[in-house]
């Protein structure tokens, strides 16, 4: 990899090269073309610096269905890449937990959002989840309950899945994105989610449900200041996720 500060400063020369000053737009060009000669970086690499990748902290270690099916929704619709991975972080405590985080790879922001996105939908998905379990009969098995609420989660993304998808992909970033999958994925393995609830057996009726909650879901498009503080789930009808 050349150095991120040298390809910093051809990107910067690049941008002054658009200047509407005709001698700044020339000597900054000039600036751009040395360097990239001196370095030996080509017009590719300068574009697949363009990608960039950030992670978010699942809502649990095994890969449910649900994590995985809304992870996807909101790669493909923001135009990204994404894996996820398993490894263990130190507590406070000087002990190691395991832990499952999710990685989005794209271009300019892309990443970024679509770890807002998770973050916030994840969230408010798993505080639906948890209280329509616990509306469940009590007389019901703990695995029947759990298989209740994997199903009413599935239906939950599929039902926010018309608001994830007003944001477009961009192909030509799909095809950056590829060339950056390969040069430092390219060893990666395809992950199985499991079913919590240890069920084959899918009810209708909490899909229904799901999905009717899943379309109040919210998600806003600020990422800045206080446009941050509109992503969160509203406290006052969904409480806080657990």
């Amino acid at each position: 990899m050349h150095n991120e500060s040298i390809i910093k400063k051809i990107r910067k020369c690049l941008a002054l090269s658009k200047s509407a000053n005709v001698h700044e737009a020339a000597t900054a060009l000039r600036q751009a073309r040395k360097l990239m000669e001196c370095h030996a970086i080509d017009a590719a690499e300068i574009a697949l610096a363009d990608i960039g990748e950030d992670s978010v902290k699942a809502r649990g270690v095994a890969l449910s269905v649900w994590e995985g099916a809304l992870a996807g929704l909101i790669a493909d619709t923001f135009g990204c890449a994404h894996l996820t991975s398993t490894g263990y972080t130190l507590t406070p405590r000087f002990t190691y937990v395991k832990q499952r985080v999710f990685i989005f790879i794209g271009a300019g922001a892309s990443a970024t959002v679509a770890k807002y996105a998770y973050d916030v939908l994840s969230r408010q998905c798993a505080t639906a989840r948890a209280k329509y379990i616990k509306q469940q009969p009590r007389r019901r098995k703990a695995s029947a309950k759990t298989a209740s609420g994997d199903a009413f989660s599935i239906g939950w993304v599929s039902g926010a899945r018309k608001l994830v998808e007003q944001f477009a992909a961009n192909d030509h970033n799909r095809v950056l994105i590829d060339r950056y999958m390969q040069q430092y994925y390219p060893n990666l393995t395809e992950a199985t989610p499991r079913n919590t609830g240890g069920s084959p057996r899918i009810n209708n009726s909490d899909l229904l449900q799901g999905f009717d909650a899943g379309c109040l879901a919210r998600l806003d498009r600020g990422l800045d200041g206080a446009a941050q503080q509109t992503l969160l789930p509203d406290q006052r009808d969904q409480g806080d996720a657990r």
